[in-house]
């Protein structure tokens, strides 16, 4: 089970951030942007982006950096 977004302990900044971001997406019914999560492993970046997508109702594409060679690989 993906948590929602009032799960997430910690990360503080990250996930104020995000829920603004939701929130101004939900407000303004338009689609949140395409977002890049980046730092070291552990910071819960992963999932963030599962819960984007199920707050959101779309499917999660997830690539990792070390395989993108080029822009066709992020379709």
């Amino acid at each position: 089970m993906v948590p929602t977004i009032n799960h997430v302990i910690g990360q503080q900044d990250a996930v104020r951030r995000f829920r603004v971001a939701l929130e101004a997406s939900w407000n303004d019914s338009q689609r949140l942007p395409h977002m890049l999560f980046v730092g070291p492993p552990g910071l819960g970046k992963t999932m963030l982006a599962h819960i984007a997508a199920k707050e959101l109702g779309v499917q999660l594409h997830e690539r990792l950096a070390q395989v993108v060679n080029s822009m066709g690989a992020l379709n």
